[in-house]
């Protein structure tokens, strides 16, 4: 075949991974410039917490939205198996969205708010007003990876960077005008946040509406309502075990040395290397989409590795070059002294992350093509068994501070969880690698 056909799954690749990274990543870049609005109303503190909780709520609510992306992603392809997503897409958006009414406007948010997150006075009276306003966040997260999920099956990387770029815009310009107008409180950011998703739904809407779904390459196949079930409530499970990782980590650096440091350093680290490594986030939707073309899977497995070490060089000089390090974490954070150094610890045990991270999302991405769902659940149960190994055998044994523990369970059960995805999945890839070796690389 010629050059053209050699280079263009390369090209399309790359043209889809840089707005699906940035769609998996805009909320941490919005999350300093809401703080920012935030801070210049009359009662920052718990403006600033009270939306931070009140968000954090909202989107354990929302928790399914971007297995419904990898569900569109695999299951995409034709007039018929979209109207059978839409169905069920349909069921989700009414089951979170009760949920979120259960959470928000009965005696439940009481108990939500008061000893889940232990909030109280001004704080409290803040997240509860948030969560008001963020009450169709969920239903619009749901609805919104499903149609970045047909526009990333359709390879429409314009859309992609329409519904990002119009949805962040939006976010800021409402929060701006509600905070020019006098909206006071944790209201305005979460009130900017709905109404960022309702114009990203309206704006993919109106972009997918135009693509053919019946011009994909493979015959099409209509998935029944169970099959999308069979395939879809692993992955809830599997949704739910990273995001208690968190929560646990956070807790073991609390009773760890230095705490206080500990508990500011921690999420300094992760927001600098999670903004170094951005690139690194959209791996598994555009591995996907990639996969459900038929492109050749062996260069597939390239790409994402690829991918692994330009974030790899992306992070390493910020973790180990000390004026590029101190530029970053002193004068752009603002942070000095213990605080700074414990940050730079953590940059340094994360730095080696990126091209494991990549691996793993290659072979998840492999699992779900080939709907082994189930196996997904096993790699997220290790990767969980590992963590609270670490986090009970590490402090007990060594004297580390809580910056350190916390990047080094981290690592370590991304680690594991590559290396398990892999043994997992490598059947799995090795199938697709079969499906497409008469394919172009």
């Amino acid at each position: 075949m010629g050059q053209q056909s050699v280079t263009a799954p390369r090209v399309r690749a790359v043209a889809l991974l840089l707005p699906a990274a940035l769609n998996l990543g805009i909320a941490q870049i919005l999350a300093p410039a809401l703080n920012a609005l935030l801070a210049r109303t009359s009662d920052p503190e718990p403006a600033i917490g009270g939306f931070a909780v009140a968000l954090g709520i909202s989107g354990l609510v929302a928790l399914p939205q971007l297995r419904i992306q990898h569900l569109t992603l695999v299951f995409l392809e034709g007039p018929g198996s979209l109207a059978a997503l839409r169905r069920f897409v349909l069921l989700f958006v009414v089951a979170v969205s009760v949920l979120a009414a259960l959470v928000t406007l009965t005696p439940l948010a009481d108990f939500t708010l008061g000893r889940l997150f232990a909030t109280e006075g001004a704080l409290r009276d803040q997240a509860a007003t948030s969560m008001i306003a963020l009450l169709p966040f969920p239903a619009l997260s749901i609805v919104r990876m499903h149609l970045y999920g047909v526009a990333l099956r359709a390879e429409q990387p314009r859309v992609l960077w329409g519904g990002t770029v119009g949805g962040a815009a939006s976010v800021l310009a409402v929060a701006v005008v509600l905070l020019g107008v006098g909206v006071d409180g944790a209201i305005l950011a979460a009130a900017a946040v709905s109404a960022g998703a309702a114009v990203e739904c309206i704006v993919l809407w109106f972009a997918t509406r135009r693509i053919d779904v019946s011009a994909y390459l493979a015959p099409e196949s209509t998935p029944t309502q169970r099959i999308l079930h069979i395939f879809f409530l692993p992955l809830l499970f599997v949704a739910f075990l990273p995001a208690i990782s968190a929560p646990i980590i956070m807790a073991t650096i609390a009773r760890a040395s230095e705490p206080d440091i500990s508990l500011a350093a921690f999420p300094l680290a992760m927001s600098v290397f999670t903004f170094a490594t951005l690139v690194s986030g959209g791996v598994t939707p555009t591995v996907l989409a990639q996969f459900s073309r038929g492109d050749n899977a062996r260069g597939i497995g390239r790409f994402a590795l690829a991918v692994g070490f330009v974030a790899l060089v992306g992070i390493l000089p910020i973790a180990w070059i000390p004026p590029l390090g101190d530029f970053v974490v002193r004068d752009v954070l603002g942070t000095s002294g213990q605080l700074a150094d414990s940050t730079i610890v953590g940059l340094r045990i994360l730095s080696f992350l990126p091209p494991l991270m990549t691996l793993e999302q290659l072979y998840a991405a492999a699992l779900l093509r080939t709907k082994r769902t189930r196996a997904l659940v096993y790699v997220n149960a290790w990767r969980l068994l590992g963590l609270l190994l670490f986090v009970i055998i590490v402090p007990a044994v060594t004297d580390w501070s809580g910056t350190a523990i916390g990047t080094g369970a981290l690592s370590f059960t991304l680690a594991l969880e590559a290396v398990v995805a892999w043994l997992y999945g490598r059947g799995a890839y090795q199938e697709l690698r079969t499906q497409t070796s008469t394919d172009s690389p």
